[in-house]
Parts: structure tokens; C-alpha cells; sequence
């Protein structure tokens, strides 16, 4: 049987017009999210290592990053908690 993925806490949501490729969230996240293809001349995320600091939002210089919360996150309850599931 297949494994499920689990959803992402986070979504990390990069205006294409805005951003213009500096690679400041690059530098500057500790948890690797951000990552530069050279060949395509790209900055690229990858929302499963996201914590949620805002961190890369806030130093953005065009503003075309924000992170929001994912709406199909598992909700918690008394029974299931997203690590049960």
C-alpha cells in the first residue's frame, strides 16, 4: 500500500512578477526552503521544509514572497491529531 502525503503546515506563495531573482531567501533560511537553479535562473521553494517564520517575507526587497497557512491542514481534535492520521 502507498504512503499518504501528509500536507504541508505551510504554503509558500512567490509573486513571478515581482521577484526578481536576488537570492536573498536563499542566503538567508536556515531551513534550506529556498533553492536557485542556475539553468533556468530560478529561485525555487519547497513548502514541506517550511516553518512558518516570515523570515524570507520580510527580507524580500520587492515583496513577492508570503507564506500562508495551508487550509487542507488535518484539523486537531480530541481523537485524531495530524501525526495519527
Amino acid at each position: 500500500m502507498a504512503k499518504r502525503r501528509v500536507p504541508t503546515e505551510f504554503i509558500i506563495v512567490r509573486d513571478k512578477d515581482k521577484c526578481i531573482e536576488c537570492q536573498a531567501c536563499v542566503r538567508m533560511c536556515a531551513n534550506d526552503v529556498h533553492f536557485y537553479d542556475e539553468s533556468l535562473n530560478k529561485v525555487f521553494s519547497d513548502d514541506s521544509k517550511c516553518v512558518g517564520c516570515h523570515f524570507c517575507e520580510m527580507l524580500c526587497p520587492t515583496n513577492a514572497i508570503s507564506i500562508v497557512r495551508n487550509p487542507s491542514e488535518f484539523k486537531q481534535n480530541f481523537n485524531w491529531k495530524s501525526e495519527t492520521i
